[in-house]
């Protein structure tokens, strides 16, 4: 038997009644031809690495994948849930409605499905309700990172240890959105400016002591490192990820595992510094380069 997903998203949880009622008669309508299962986004669970991933109800024991189509009743606020549903959809070959839907987003974790769908390694990152959030800290022990899925130059993020310090930050920030995700050990990492999907320069950055974060807005160090010595794969990497979140510039998190030298693209900034931060000049130069390249080798800047 086929299977249909409606999914939508009530704000006054009292017309979930409605949504569900909608769903039974439906499946009358189809005289149990099509079987037919009823969902609040809200009730979803993300999970996302390298290797594999996961859109699953907690409760129901359903995954996403499990059915013949899904249908988005209506997203509300939660477009960012929705992109990323489409998105692991698509990789496994499930159809959807609407298909507009799958559109260009900036946040963590449907950009982190994105890359999972073309085979770039991403850190494991669990995303959605916080009970079940909590009960799969264990999983990254014995510290994982919690930061805000909108988040940038390092705000909101925290490096955790224990299931009640993931706790006490997500209950101190109510209304915003967490994604939880593995803390890769590193020696740094590194911001690939990518422009007009081509590599032009390459900065490490380096924590402070006894910090975990390799921001410069947070105290990090800045080192310029020489183009043609970065590892050819990475640079490739980071084009990929530029090209895929179509980005003409484009500022690639990359790091590497210290233990594994396993790399992982930490995310793909839109705005990545160009006119601010270290190495201004360098920037600056390349930019040039950049708008030669699109307006013409004719023109004169």
């Amino acid at each position: 038997m086929k299977k249909t997903l409606l999914l939508h998203h009530n704000r006054d949880r009292s017309n979930d009644a409605k949504s569900f009622t909608f769903a039974k008669r439906l499946a009358e309508q189809l005289h149990d031809a099509i079987e037919v299962e009823c969902s609040d986004i809200d009730e979803l669970f993300f999970d996302v690495s390298t290797d594999s991933a996961r859109i699953y109800h907690p409760t129901k024991l359903f995954d996403v994948a499990d059915f013949d189509l899904v249908v988005f009743r209506h997203v509300s606020t939660f477009i960012e849930e929705a992109r990323a549903i489409t998105i692991y959809c698509e990789k496994k070959g499930v159809k959807y409605i609407d298909s507009y839907l799958n559109r260009p987003t900036l946040d963590k974790m449907s950009a982190s499905f994105l890359h999972w769908s073309v085979n770039l390694p991403v850190p494991h990152t669990l995303f959605g309700n916080h009970d079940e959030m909590i009960r799969r800290f264990d999983e990254f022990a014995p510290k994982a990172v919690v930061k805000d899925n909108h988040g940038f130059k390092g705000e909101k993020n925290y490096a955790v240890s224990s299931r009640a310090e993931l706790q006490d930050i997500l209950a101190k920030h109510d209304n915003t959105k967490f994604v939880l995700q593995e803390l890769i050990p590193n020696k740094g990492d590194y911001r690939v400016l990518v422009f007009n999907f081509r590599p032009v320069l390459v900065i490490k950055r380096t924590a402070g002591q006894g910090e975990y974060l390799n921001n410069t807005s947070k105290g990090g160090t800045a080192e310029l490192i020489d183009l043609s010595s970065f590892d050819q794969k990475l640079l490739n990497m980071c084009v990929e990820a530029s090209r895929i979140e179509k980005l003409e510039v484009a500022g690639v998190d990359i790091i590497l595992d210290a233990k594994t030298q396993t790399p992982y693209i930490l995310e793909v900034n839109q705005a990545p510094q160009v006119s601010s931060g270290s190495f201004m000049e360098e920037k600056l130069e390349k930019y040039a380069e950049m708008l030669k390249e699109l307006i013409g080798e004719q023109a004169k800047i």
